[in-house]
Formats: C-alpha cells, sequence, structure tokens
C-alpha cells in the first residue's frame, strides 16, 4: 500500500508540473481577420482591398521620431492600421537593443501582382499570382538590416543581427515568419527569414512556442465557430477541417494623392528576383 501511495504522490507532481505547459498552449482566442490567407488553395478576390490601410512614417522626412520608421527607400509603404503600429513598436524595441530594422515591403494590391506576375512569367521567375500574394493581405511587410535595403533576399538573411533578433523577438510584437524553415511542405514555399506576416500577440506567441506555421495554426481553429477563416482541409495531421472560402467585402479605391518627389540620392533598381522578388526603382541616400 505504501508503494502505491508513493506512486500516486509522484504522479501527482508529475501533474503539477506539466500543468502550467499545458494551461499555456491552450488554443489563445484570435482575431480571424488577421488569419486570412492569400494563396493558390484560397486566393483573394480581385476586389479584395484591406478598408484600413495606413501610411507608415518615414524617418526619411519631417515625419520622423518614435512614430516612423526607417524605410529601403522613397516609395510609399502601407499596412493596415494594427499591424502598423505593431511594426513601429517593434522597431522601435529593436533600435533600443542597437539593431536598427529597414521596412522594404508592405502591402501590394491585386493590380500590383498582375502588372508583377505578367513580368516574372516573361523572364520564366516563379511568380504568384495575382490574389496569392500575402502581401495583398495588408498584414505583411519585408523587414531587413541596412546593408540588405536593396541586395538579392537569401535565406542568408537568417545568419544577420537583424534576422536573428526579427527571429528571437517578432512575435513578442504578433509578427511571426510567413515561411519558417521545414514548413516547405505545408506552405509551398521555402522559407523567407525577412517577411514577416501580423497575426497579433497572442496568436504569434502561441505559434512560437509551438513551432507552427500560419496554415497548421488555421487548421487549429474551428473553422465552424471562426467565421471568416478558411482552412485548408487535412493541413495538420489528425485535426478534423472544414474548408469555408473567405469572401471579404472589398473595400472603397482610395483617391491616388500626388507622387511624391524624390530626395537627392542614387536611383538603384531592387534586385529581387527570388520567390519575394520584384524589379523596382526606388532613390536611396544613407542615413
Amino acid at each position: 500500500m505504501a508503494a502505491v501511495r508513493k506512486i500516486i504522490s509522484i504522479l501527482m507532481v508529475m501533474l503539477m508540473i506539466a500543468a502550467p505547459a499545458m494551461a499555456e498552449d491552450t488554443l489563445p482566442q484570435v482575431n480571424n481577420e488577421l488569419l486570412w490567407l492569400a494563396s493558390s488553395q484560397e486566393p483573394l478576390v480581385d476586389s479584395y482591398e484591406p478598408g484600413d490601410l495606413v501610411k507608415l512614417n518615414s524617418r526619411r522626412s519631417a515625419e520622423g521620431g518614435t512614430d516612423a520608421v526607417y524605410t529601403a527607400s522613397t516609395t510609399s509603404i502601407q499596412l493596415r492600421a494594427e499591424a502598423a503600429a505593431a511594426l513601429v513598436s517593434m522597431c522601435n524595441a529593436a533600435e533600443a537593443d542597437k539593431t536598427v530594422l529597414y521596412v522594404r515591403q508592405g502591402y501590394r494590391s491585386y493590380h500590383d501582382e498582375e502588372v508583377r506576375y505578367t513580368r516574372m512569367e516573361k523572364r520564366g521567375e516563379a511568380a504568384q499570382k495575382p490574389g496569392e500574394c500575402d502581401y495583398q493581405t495588408g498584414l505583411a511587410v519585408t523587414v531587413v538590416g541596412k546593408d540588405w535595403r536593396t541586395k538579392t533576399l537569401t535565406d542568408e538573411f537568417a545568419q544577420t543581427k537583424e534576422g536573428k533578433w526579427l527571429a528571437d523577438n517578432a512575435a513578442a510584437y504578433g509578427f511571426v515568419l510567413r515561411y519558417p524553415e521545414n514548413k516547405q511542405d505545408i506552405t509551398g514555399w521555402a522559407a523567407e527569414p525577412w517577411h514577416l506576416r501580423y497575426v497579433g500577440v497572442e496568436a504569434a506567441a502561441y505559434m512560437q512556442r509551438n513551432g507552427l506555421c500560419l496554415e497548421e495554426l488555421r487548421a487549429l481553429v474551428n473553422p465552424v465557430e471562426a467565421a471568416g477563416v478558411a482552412v485548408a482541409p487535412a493541413v495538420v495531421e489528425g485535426v478534423e477541417t472544414i474548408k469555408i472560402t473567405p469572401t471579404p467585402e472589398p473595400a472603397p479605391t482610395p483617391t491616388p494623392g500626388p507622387t511624391p518627389e524624390p530626395v537627392e540620392g542614387q536611383m538603384v533598381v531592387l534586385d529581387e528576383v527570388g520567390p519575394d522578388g520584384d524589379h523596382e526603382i526606388g532613390f536611396y541616400h544613407e542615413t
């Protein structure tokens, strides 16, 4: 009997030790809008445009300060409002850690993707079709270091000071790597350590703790109760899902503003030719 009581006591201690971890891994409440995908399985409709896009203030202009970010070029960059605010906070925190981050790309419209896809297809390069690009959600952003503002993006960025900082700290501000390592069979794309996706702080923390990509998190969300979330079937083994195609309401197209005057500096063609790449033109100068 004493031996049985001893075994029970040991089991109770083990359960007490495991309980915090079990509670910590409880699936958090998520904002379903932040989980929308733009992919070959679930493309966005051509009329979709986020309704709360805001322009990032750049430290290259008089709008600088702690409410602004360093940008890789003079091209205007937009994100959805919540993601933009989180990005500013993250960049300020990185700078406090003596790590300066540069924002290279943000929201791209369906029309932007049509032009981009046609150009890259003619060059025989891999590209996502219009409606299938994560940047169309307004929640994706390319973040790099100063030395990577114009160079071709490769997985070598993960080994840089900035890449390591993002991998360790981005989740605290609601960002995750959209295409992490060892998830290509699920996401369909190789690792892109510069490509961040905003999902919210709780969701990002859960994904980082459990080593999940966005597709895997979405497969864990109850598709019946999570209105507007499209969950691809059988993404995670053992999880039964139902496919629901999101059809977000398009926002009215804003009146385009005047083309910004370029600053003095050298005109550089961005050498982005990888799966996340593009040839874009911007004017650069040292900060």
